[in-house]
């Protein structure tokens, strides 16, 4: 498969020519920070500061164990470079990250399979594929979470609510954006999973608070008390068009402008709005399983738009979703129905494919689910979707490619992050469009009564 062989061969090129993450303003100096944190001494978040929750944290301390703390700041090749007597050295944890990430990225690519088909695999890999080639994928811990996401919602697909919201908390505990799916539980009612979910996130909550102080969690919130806008948020990218802000390095990012306390507050308004408003419309449709996919992906969305922090990795995020969306999107062209947009599930999940609902209707001739595909057989919105995720895909990677462009404000890199950031806005109201038109309940025809009488019929006698 194109996809799979894609993503060896960049991982492959990654591991023979390990990029210096100095000479790429974008790449910035992740190694670096995951190797300051493995090697502080102290407790996180008390003796020294963390914009990580403990399961990613953990994965650092993974990835960089045997590191030694470096003898300056000033990162030079011997740092990079392996064998030498420091120990391991950044250049080690960046090959170590590029195996670990793509090994998660493929399992990434099987959980979706093994949930909802062929189709979400494949629409997996192929809306990867910018992001990999832009070399963030794989020099980034993102895919963790994206993980943890996708699995939750393959089981959650094969009837297993609670293991899903269990996963989802896991996830948010690494990245704290998976806790947004939760709200598939409060689409569906499942009251007693929700529970479930909360009280495991309620003690890891306390856990992480008693084991890391009182600030751990504003420290992850807050990255480390930076006060600008990250370059390539929506505020961002604005403040770096039309402000005359210099862009300076905070909390390991490039940031500009300064965020006031009124506009962080007006943003996080918009961002529970933006997170709860879609799984408040998927509790309207009479089966809320068929939109979660749609309300997941706006909800998430959402997150990014109004984020002061959207680094390109971010974008991952949105994949599961954006793979199963045509699996789980209500059909309203009864002309299309021989199409397959799912791939057929093993016999051994109809079972929980009943509890979950209908399943759409596979190929008539078992034949791929391309053939006789057409705008108006597509599911209700997930052409207009999917165009707006190309954008964001294909411009995200364009940002990378210019990034140091960027930086210095030239009028062209400037345009193209413009251009994605507005398409992640695009795809949010498409998205919410699609959701709420979805969820309005659909009357039930009732038949007129037959004209044909009923019972028995009088016999004349004469």
């Amino acid at each position: 498969m194109l996809g799979v062989a894609a993503r060896l061969v960049m991982a492959l090129v990654l591991l023979i020519d390990v990029p210096d993450p100095w000479t790429a303003s974008f790449l910035n100096s992740d190694m670096t920070r995951y190797r300051e944190i493995a090697t502080a001494p102290g407790r996180p978040h008390q003796d020294f500061p963390v914009e990580y929750p403990p399961v990613l944290y953990a994965a650092i301390e993974v990835l960089a164990q045997g590191a030694q703390q470096p003898s300056d700041a000033t990162p030079n090749a011997e740092s990079l470079g392996a064998g030498s007597a420091t120990g391991v050295t950044e250049g080690d944890i960046q090959r170590r990250l590029i195996v670990v990430a793509l090994v998660v990225d493929l399992a990434i690519a099987g959980v979706l399979g093994w949930g909802f088909g062929a189709r979400a695999t494949k629409r997996y890999l192929l809306f990867g594929l910018p992001l990999v080639l832009s070399g963030m994928t794989y020099l980034r811990l993102d895919l963790l979470p994206v993980l943890f996401a996708a699995m939750g919602l393959a089981v959650h697909k094969r009837g297993r609510p609670t293991a899903a919201g269990l996963l989802w908390v896991l996830g948010a505990f690494t990245k704290l954006w998976p806790g947004v799916l939760l709200g598939i539980l409060v689409a569906e009612r499942r009251w007693r999973a929700l529970a479930v979910a909360g009280s495991a996130g309620a003690i890891g909550l306390v856990g992480w608070q008693s084991w890391g102080g009182p600030d751990a969690f504003n420290q992850v919130l807050g990255m480390r008390g930076a006060g600008g806008w990250q370059v390539e948020s929506l505020p961002g990218s604005i403040a770096l068009a039309f402000g005359d802000g210099v862009t300076r390095i905070e909390s390991g990012a490039w940031r500009v402008g300064e965020a006031s306390s009124v506009v962080r507050l007006v943003l996080g308004v918009a961002g529970v709005v933006a997170v709860v408003g879609p799984w408040l419309l998927a509790r309207r449709h009479r089966e809320p399983h068929l939109v979660t996919a749609s309300a997941g992906m706006v909800a998430v969305t959402g997150l990014l738009v109004t984020a002061p922090l959207l680094s390109p990795q971010f974008v991952n995020w949105l994949l599961p979703m954006i793979a199963i969306v045509p699996a789980l999107a209500p059909r309203t062209d009864a002309v299309a129905a021989p199409v397959a947009p799912l791939a057929e599930l093993p016999a051994e999940d109809s079972a929980s494919d009943r509890r979950d609902g209908p399943s759409q209707p596979s190929g008539a001739d078992g034949a791929s689910w391309w053939k006789g595909w057409s705008v108006r057989s597509a599911p209700t919105g997930v052409a207009g979707l999917d165009v707006c995720a190309w954008i964001v895909m294909i411009f995200t990677l364009l940002v990378c490619a210019s990034y140091d462009e960027m930086l210095a404000r030239e009028p062209s890199a400037i345009v193209v992050l413009l251009v994605r950031n507005g398409a992640l806005v695009a795809l949010a109201i498409v998205g919410y469009r699609h959701l709420a038109r979805s969820s309005t309940p659909v009357p039930v025809p009732v038949p007129e009564p037959s004209s044909t009488p009923v019972g028995p019929v009088p016999i004349e006698v004469g």
